[in-house]
């Protein structure tokens, strides 16, 4: 005669021990986690990476608004090349003497001083005193 726990191979386990609750809890938490794995994946290839430039150009941007108006932070920027904008993303300090150290002061020049509300105003350096001339 069979002992009254023995159960067919068919039907699940009915009694409450902790090795059948193991056993019933098996499927169910490795459906969760294959759920749970899928929403991962998912997400993770549903979103584009940023473009490297425009995370450069954010965090010129964050320093430039510590430091300037928005306004002020928002024209240095737009008069600012990629070289120089990833010049100030990599470091705190431009080399002296640098294409980038020029743009950059000309920039901060024309902006600061209130100079640039006309958008094809350019600047350039002749010897070391900056000039401002009209653009086409």
């Amino acid at each position: 005669m069979p002992s009254p726990r023995a159960t067919s191979t068919s039907e699940p386990p009915t009694d409450a021990s902790p090795m059948n609750r193991r056993l019933l809890a098996r499927p169910v938490l490795g459906a969760a986690l294959g759920a749970l794995l899928a929403c991962c994946i998912g997400a993770g290839c549903a979103a584009d990476p940023p473009d490297p430039s425009e995370v450069r150009r954010e965090q010129v941007q964050t320093r430039l608004e510590a430091t300037f108006s928005g306004q002020q932070a928002t024209c240095i920027l737009e008069s600012l090349d990629e070289a120089t904008i990833s010049a100030l993303a990599r470091a705190r300090d431009l080399e002296a003497g640098s294409d980038e150290l020029t743009t950059y002061s000309d920039a901060v020049a024309l902006c600061v001083s209130g100079a640039s509300t006309n958008p094809t105003t350019t600047t350039t350096t002749a010897g070391s005193a900056p000039s401002t001339t009209e653009g086409p």
